[in-house]
């Protein structure tokens, strides 16, 4: 079966209606992977160094869920965003975790759950069936950091790279595994992954197959791969310095953001946009609304609102910012006050009856290190509204990854 094929099946298995222009499909769809909506559910990971209710937690990994009571189908879309108020988190206690610095994604292939991120024995591979318990499974070496995982090419793909002796030593990484529980390094033919200074931030369906962003040799970096097993890096993104965050299918094509660092070494946010990964045009750098001396990152994008939406972070006024595009080239920016974002979002997800939106929030800024987790509902993914959940609270907790399985909320 071809990816397009693929992709078609899992939007008529999940209820999305197959458009007539692919490139739209690929947009909504989103590799099945951060907008599976095989019912209302919710999973969270996050890190945590924090005293909750009296008890001191060492560092270690955490997981929330929310919605594991009995929840009843509805027939209207919408109804069941109207009965859940974004709350009634649980946070998930395993012992597992406490060799685990972070987990930084989570994603789930044939009801299995598979979790990442970053331990003291290198780096963690967790997988559970129900999201209480959980298994380590640690086959890629010790010096792997993996920054992502999706369901794609042979079952799962997670990437990242390795740190080496040194953090210039790092080199761009992608494991695959049919089940999350083996896994097998892929290769890049073309030498790329055996370059330092390089890293994969993200993947996802595009091209001919799949697409992965980052940074090679310091600079914005995309590959593209047919199976998630052999990749080809693609044409030089920028001459500048920086590297690529965020990638998705959309519009015609496929949009990526990340930060570049211009030749008077001012940084600045960006988008850039391609019609099969391996060439790519950037968006012009008023557009995004960013000026020159500003820090900003783009962490998420989604086909939302007039078309897109990104969210990032503005270090030159320390706060987040959201962004909105018609066609993913011209980008107008919401200011805190506008938004509602009162917090620094690692992902945001589209439920089918709105938006959720995970992260931390930290006070007074800017602190590096999170107060207490965040949890943001919205209808359109540019106004939002913090969830109050007692289990949220308490210094040092944070949520990177979200997702919807079909085991509860």
């Amino acid at each position: 079966m071809s990816v397009e094929e693929q992709i078609r099946s899992e939007m008529r298995t999940v209820g999305l209606a197959v458009e007539p222009d692919t490139d739209l499909a690929l947009a909504q769809v989103e590799s099945g992977v951060r907008r599976q909506r095989t019912s209302r559910a919710i999973l969270a990971t996050a890190a945590a160094v924090a005293a909750v209710a009296g008890v001191v937690w060492a560092g270690g990994a955490l997981g929330w869920l929310t919605g594991q009571g009995d929840v009843q189908p509805v027939e209207q879309p919408g109804e069941q965003q109207a009965e859940w108020d974004g709350g009634d988190w649980i946070q998930v206690e395993d012992a597992d975790f406490e060799d685990a610095y972070h987990l930084s994604a989570v994603t789930e292939v044939d009801g299995r759950l598979v979790a990442v991120g970053e331990s003291k024995g290198g780096s963690p591979i967790f997988t559970s069936t129900d999201g209480l318990d959980w298994t380590p499974t640690r086959e890629p070496d010790e010096t792997t950091l993996l920054s992502g995982v999706i369901r794609g090419g042979p079952g799962v793909i997670a990437f990242g790279g390795s740190m080496g002796t040194a953090a210039e030593d790092g080199h761009a990484e992608v494991w695959t595994s049919p089940d999350g529980l083996t896994w097998t390094r892929a290769d890049a033919p073309d030498g790329s992954f055996d370059v330092t200074s390089s890293w994969i931030n993200d993947v996802s369906v595009g091209g001919p197959g799949f697409v992965a962003v980052g940074s090679y040799n310091d600079t914005p970096a995309a590959w593209t791969s047919d199976d998630g097993l052999e990749w080809t890096l693609a044409e030089q993104v920028t001459l500048l310095s920086g590297y690529l965050t965020e990638v998705m299918a959309g519009g015609r094509g496929l949009i990526a953001a990340g930060e570049i660092f211009d030749e008077n070494d001012y940084r600045y946010g960006t988008a850039w946009t391609s019609v099969d990964g391996t060439s790519w045009s950037e968006s012009e750098h008023d557009a995004v609304g960013v000026n020159a001396e500003a820090e900003f990152n783009v962490v998420d994008i989604h086909a939302a609102g007039p078309g897109f939406v990104g969210v990032g972070w503005d270090g030159s006024v320390d706060r987040t910012l959201v962004y909105t595009s018609v066609d993913g080239r011209t980008w107008t920016r919401f200011t805190e006050e506008q938004h509602g974002l009162d917090g620094d979002v690692r992902r945001v997800i589209d439920t089918g009856d709105g938006f959720v939106a995970v992260g931390w929030r930290h006070e007074p800024r800017p602190p590096v290190y999170p107060d207490e987790a965040a949890v943001w509902t919205s209808a359109d993914a540019v106004t939002w509204q913090r969830v109050t959940d007692e289990s949220l609270e308490g210094p040092g907790l944070g949520i990177n990854d979200i997702i919807e399985t079909n085991t509860g909320l």
